[in-house]
């Protein structure tokens, strides 16, 4: 019987969400684009779990400390365009990459604390999940 990793499952189904939410013509051509940079990104991410946990390649490893700081910010970008004018997402849109592209680069810095990487990564899902919470209200 064939065994396949369930995180290459979950993967396919990012990418079939992604395609879906980008052929919904209702929604607007930004927002639809977001939510399909999202997607792909969670898939590539299951991707390198399934990589790291199921063949045990470490060789992506980099890539897949960086990608949760940028799964955040997509999530709320996706949502804040379907209730912000596009004008103001244009500014978040710059804000929020500079600031993804921050903590991917302190990712890297020789830190010599042992969480480093999952605080960053928790502090920003936080940031955002407050983000979002806001955003809703």
């Amino acid at each position: 019987m064939i065994s396949i990793p369930i995180s290459f499952l979950l993967a396919s189904v990012f990418l079939g969400l992604g395609v879906l939410a980008f052929s919904w013509r209702v929604l607007p051509t930004l927002t639809r684009c977001l939510f399909l940079a999202l997607f792909c990104v969670m898939s590539l991410e299951a991707v390198l779990v399934g990589l790291r946990f199921a063949f045990a390649n470490y060789t992506f490893l980099p890539l897949q400390r960086v990608l949760p700081v940028w799964i955040a910010p997509l999530v709320f970008l996706s949502f804040a365009s379907l209730a912000v004018s596009q004008a103001t997402l244009g500014k978040w849109l710059l804000v929020n990459g500079v600031i993804s592209a921050g903590l991917s680069v302190a990712l890297f810095l020789p830190v010599p604390f042992v969480g480093y990487i999952d605080a960053v990564i928790a502090l920003s899902f936080t940031v955002y999940a407050v983000a979002l919470i806001r955003l809703w209200s």
